[in-house]
């Protein structure tokens, strides 16, 4: 027996909502997914786009490096140069000095 103050539901009727209810949750499945999908390609592109700026920022650095390197090179030659320079002017001066020292009179031989 079923009380009077009951609703009867209406077969008909359920069957619409239910099949309401099965689209709707068909639509937000397939958008949910959808969703998830562009979340996943939104996240690979900040990824690649991350890594791309990360490996052209590591590029810039070793050509910096590389510049520093050619640098520090060309000092340690231009530190070479004028050592060997100092070395030969100072060979030379010493050579100058004997030539010098050989022109003199020499006082201890009573010359």
């Amino acid at each position: 027996m079923t009380s009077p103050n009951r609703t009867r539901l209406d077969p008909a009727m359920m069957a619409k909502h239910t099949a309401i209810l099965q689209e709707g949750g068909s639509t937000l499945g397939t958008t949910g997914k959808q969703v998830a999908a562009d979340m996943q390609q939104l996240v690979s592109l900040c990824s690649g786009d991350f890594h791309m700026a990360f490996n052209n920022a590591m590029i810039e650095w070793n050509a910096g490096l590389n510049k520093a390197t050619q640098a520090l090179a060309e000092i340690q030659q231009a530190l070479t140069n004028t050592s060997t320079g100092i070395q030969q002017q100072s060979a030379a001066s010493a050579g100058s000095a004997n030539q010098v020292t050989g022109m003199l009179p020499n006082v201890n031989s009573g010359g």
